[in-house]
């Protein structure tokens, strides 16, 4: 950032100074002070600030860091898992769709060897399978909520900002 009279000038536009201070008419030259030297910004009475983003606190980058981990924990959520060869969608409204089948088929409601969409297409689920279905998404969901806990302790145990800066996870 280019200051001159103490106000932020364009780095573009033109000023006109004296390249040896007498400001006789023979002496003016005319640039922009991003072009400029740093003898000719002297010259001019322009003084250069550098842009510095404004530094996070701990508290800003560990909330920064908890937030990257819990959008990688809901983005993995999305992925489904791998039941028998085939891979039950794992997202929040087909695990409510688990749940139901578990309802139905304890109050003997579900119709045996209904189908059920898998991502690679509807296929028949017995009645004695539903629960391990519905344990094995649960148990993958679990897993990801556990692991986001566990990284979340080790950003809680960060003391300073450059360990929070250099801190990395994997999930």
């Amino acid at each position: 950032m280019f200051i001159k009279d103490g106000a932020q000038i364009d780095p573009t536009s033109w000023i006109v100074y004296s390249v040896d201070g007498t400001n006789l008419p023979e002496t003016m030259l005319q640039t922009q002070p991003i072009n400029a030297t740093p003898a000719q910004l002297a010259l001019m009475g322009i003084t250069v600030v550098p842009d510095i983003a404004p530094v996070k606190t701990l508290d800003e980058i560990k909330t920064d860091l908890r937030n990257a981990v819990a959008a990688e924990r809901f983005a993995r959520e999305q992925y489904g898992v791998k039941w028998r060869g085939l891979i039950a969608q794992t997202d929040r409204e087909s695990r409510a769709n688990y749940v139901g089948m578990v309802v139905a088929v304890q109050a003997g409601l579900r119709v045996e060897n209904s189908v059920y969409k898998f991502v690679q297409g509807a296929v028949p689920v017995a009645n004695a399978d539903v629960i391990d279905l519905a344990r094995t998404v649960a148990d993958y969901v679990q897993f990801l909520y556990t692991r986001e806990d566990q990284i979340n302790k080790q950003i809680d145990a960060l003391a300073d900002v450059p360990a929070a800066m250099a801190f990395t996870w994997v999930f």
